[in-house]
């Protein structure tokens, strides 16, 4: 079972961070969800306010965002969101965000002339995070920029994945655990699976909040 906040009124909150390169999209793709489950009547989760939102001139984050979300489906299940700052410089505010986070969402810039880039993002994920990386946090990918030319591959990022020890063959114990994949684009206007990334990575909380006995 993942960790959790529970208050004193029962509600439950699970941190999840996003996680990326500097300019991979984080900030875009959980501003898109935000604006998303508020247009959709049928969505599973709500804002709780705004995104907060703190960034450069250039629209680059500076430190982190945060927002939380509120399941429709379980009333006191809540999400709360924090995207970390990509550039190099912020690397020790990344480990501060890091810490205590339940699940992990990494956004990989698509772009092939960043491969070298997600690479060092993910390896320094993997450094950085207290338990094993998949095995005991939970990691979801978003292979980010479908709308641009010259892409990695949704196998070449496995194969990448497969190198940093986080992704496992078919017939390996913990191939279960292997990090589900989305292609995405993260701009609001021609959005690809952020809201039904976002869906099917909290079906295994909404399943483990229903273990917990909560209805």
């Amino acid at each position: 079972m993942m960790p959790m906040r529970k208050t004193e009124t029962g509600d439950i909150y699970y941190k999840i961070v996003y996680w990326g390169t500097s300019g991979s999209g984080k900030t875009t793709a959980v501003d898109t969800l935000f604006q998303l489950a508020l247009k959709d009547p049928d969505a599973s989760i709500i804002p709780m306010g705004d995104l907060t939102k703190i960034s450069t001139p250039t629209g680059a984050t500076n430190y982190f965002d945060r927002g939380i979300l509120k399941s429709k489906v379980n009333e006191k299940l809540f999400y709360h969101l924090y995207t970390v700052a990509g550039q190099t410089r912020f690397q020790p505010l990344r480990n501060k965000v890091l810490f205590g986070a339940d699940a992990i969402i990494l956004v990989v810039d698509g772009q092939l002339d960043k491969l070298e880039a997600n690479k060092e993002s993910l390896n320094e994920l993997k450094n950085l995070v207290d338990l094993p990386l998949v095995q005991k946090i939970p990691l979801f990918v978003m292979l980010n920029k479908q709308d641009l030319p010259n892409l990695i591959s949704k196998q070449e990022w496995i194969d990448v994945l497969g190198e940093l020890g986080v992704y496992f063959p078919k017939n390996h114990t913990l191939s279960s655990k292997n990090p589900p994949i989305f292609e995405t684009v993260a701009l609001a206007d021609i959005q690809q699976n952020i809201y039904e990334s976002f869906n099917k990575f909290i079906e295994n909380f909404e399943k483990s909040f229903k273990n917990l006995g909560y209805h």
